[in-house]
């Protein structure tokens, strides 16, 4: 029979498990965000807001109504509009920063992917690959705001592991995006928490050649900025063409005369963009060919890019922050007379990440044309 003292000890001992596994249940529950398996740019992009806030403190009652304003995929050009204040261009920051970041990376992921046959390891970003091979690319991006398009050639480049440096340079008609840029890319390089998120984005940095991005202001074109359009790997122009208003052929024409053998147009725009006809058209005249084409391409943003890291801001919005675009991309290739000869060995994580988008590419656009070399 249990003494008195002995059930009391029995009871001392079961609230001493109940008390530990309540609180083993609450450091779980409680378990912070940044901790998540995925990668978050929306984390990243609320860091970003939160530091120019800070230095820019009397734009924040302005900050909100602008961000209402550009909150639509029509505003996620920097070219169609004018950004006049430091409000404006942090609200653009925030509403389509880390969009247009996974725009970037979602088409060269899928233009990557189509045009690479596994059997062979030949692909036709050949010269690219090359280029990657040696540890160095060059990107140009025309019209590239704070610098967000630059950031999803990194998150390509991570994403099948490749890992050369990046020089990066960009042309805007406001100079002030530069000061973005800046503090935008001195964030990818602050030292914070080791989470899988903050590894990710030093990853990132890390691949930028000297971690910085030059630009270039004005409309018209220096020859600096002719030089880096020449010695360019990948010419982004992400939703450009529409603010050159008359200007747009003889611009483009320049953009693409200036490309050097081998590089790669990456070209998004509105599905009803009446500038996807006048670039196919010129492109094909100055000797360009088109190896990747989406009419419309939907993006969502992942799931794992959590809307509570914005909703400091978004609460106080009209309504949600944009999470899903549809645009026109196409991919272009200057010839040069390179064969597909990339024959190295890919490591697995290359070839996971190219079988993986080849299977979805053919789930959901049945009619697309993988690349195959001949005799394959």
């Amino acid at each position: 029979m249990a003494t008195a003292a002995e059930d009391t000890n029995q009871v001392k001992e079961e609230v001493k498990e109940a008390v530990s596994a309540d609180a083993k249940k609450e450091v779980k529950d409680t378990k912070p965000a940044s901790d998540d398996p995925r990668p978050s740019l929306y984390a990243f992009i609320r860091d970003v807001i939160e530091k120019l806030l800070e230095s820019n403190p009397e734009i924040v009652p302005d900050f909100i109504a602008e961000s209402d304003k550009l909150n639509s995929v029509t505003a996620i050009s920097t070219h169609n509009r004018e950004f006049p204040d430091a409000a404006s261009r942090v609200a653009y920051t925030l509403i389509h920063g880390a969009q247009r970041m996974y725009l970037v990376n979602s088409v060269l992921t899928d233009a990557y992917s189509a045009c690479t046959n596994l059997q062979s390891r030949t692909t036709v970003f050949n010269e690219l690959m090359q280029g990657v091979d040696w540890g160095t690319v060059n990107v140009y991006s025309m019209g590239g705001g704070p610098g967000c398009d630059v950031v999803g050639v990194l998150m390509w480049l991570h994403r099948f592991g490749l890992r050369p440096k990046v020089s990066a340079s960009v042309s805007e008609r406001n100079e002030q995006w530069e000061g973005i840029a800046k503090t935008m890319l001195s964030m990818l390089k602050k030292e914070g928490a080791k989470t899988p998120q903050h590894s990710y984005v030093q990853n990132l940095w890390k691949k930028l050649e000297g971690g910085n991005v030059k630009y270039f202001a004005g409309s018209e074109p220096s020859v600096k900025q002719t030089a880096c359009n020449a010695q360019a790997d990948i010419v982004l122009l992400p939703f450009a063409l529409g603010g050159l208003g008359e200007d747009v052929s003889e611009c483009l024409q320049t953009t693409l005369d200036a490309m050097k053998p081998g590089a790669l147009l990456v070209y998004l725009d509105h599905c009803d963009s009446p500038h996807t006809e006048t670039i196919n058209n010129l492109s094909y005249w100055s000797g360009l060919r088109r190896i990747y084409f989406m009419k419309e391409m939907t993006m969502s943003m992942p799931k794992y890019e959590k809307s509570e890291y914005l909703e400091k801001w978004s609460t106080k919005m009209e309504k949600a922050i944009l999470r899903d675009s549809k645009c026109t991309a196409v991919v272009y290739k200057k010839p040069s007379g390179y064969a597909y000869d990339r024959r190295r060995k890919m490591g697995r994580r290359e070839q996971e990440a190219i079988k993986g988008t080849q299977i979805r590419l053919k789930k959901t656009n049945p009619s697309l044309r993988m690349f195959r070399p001949n005799g394959a």
